[in-house]
């Protein structure tokens, strides 16, 4: 039983897990992430031109380029992770929901995958078909392949899966996907970008389409 004084607590800092629950949280942080990763490619182009003024010789010039140089190169590397960063902030937000669809019922025992555990843990150890079902048998009855921008959703997690897994190549799952990529070409940081809009918009309106739907159904 929760005691008063952590009441007062959760009060004040608005702990509660209904707390900020809008249509746009999960596509905000994703605008977050991606604003920081668009300012950091921009760093380069900063960097010149800011200390391009105070060059005085070559020696100044060689280290200029050196710390430019290296600036882009660990731009690049943020940008080529943003998919893996980006997928596991939706597959955050898309368990953050079932944990209040299910708030009433996460002590309850399931069979997953033929286990035998928890609703929050079958929440919290999901994977896509896992927790598409959930959503299929929650209160909502919602399949969430029927939103728009699932493709968007589906599309992340095949490039997430190939740069976590099949060492940046993409595969023939993600080019099923989207015929963008095509299999066992090398994923390179330019074709990131090329699609980081599209993740951009695709995750803002799935998940407004996903808490319109849920929402109603949270106890």
């Amino acid at each position: 039983m929760e005691t008063t004084k952590n009441k007062d607590f959760n009060g004040i800092f608005n702990l509660s897990p209904y707390m900020s629950i809008l249509p746009g949280e999960a596509g905000g942080e994703a605008f977050d992430l991606l604003k920081f990763l668009y300012d950091l490619r921009d760093l380069p182009d900063y960097q010149a031109k800011h200390y391009s003024g105070q060059i005085k010789n070559y020696e100044d010039s060689e280290h200029l380029g050196e710390m430019i140089y290296t600036t882009k190169s660990i731009a690049d590397n943020f940008l080529m992770v943003a998919p893996i960063l980006l997928y596991r902030l939706t597959e955050t937000y898309f368990k953050k929901y079932l944990l209040i669809l299910y708030n009433t019922n996460l002590t309850n025992s399931t069979t997953i995958r033929g286990q035998i555990m928890t609703i929050r843990e079958a929440i919290m150890t999901g994977n896509i078909t896992t927790i598409k079902k959930l959503y299929l048998n929650s209160s909502a009855n919602l399949d969430i392949k029927s939103l728009p921008s699932f493709d968007i959703i589906e599309e992340l997690r095949e490039l997430n899966n190939s740069l976590k897994h099949n060492h940046d190549f993409a595969s023939e799952e993600l080019h099923n996907k989207n015929n963008y990529w095509t299999t066992d070409e090398l994923i390179i940081v330019d074709k990131v970008k090329e699609r980081v809009a599209d993740f951009d918009h695709g995750i803002n309106s799935f998940f407004y389409n996903l808490v319109d739907k849920v929402k109603p159904f949270f106890p």
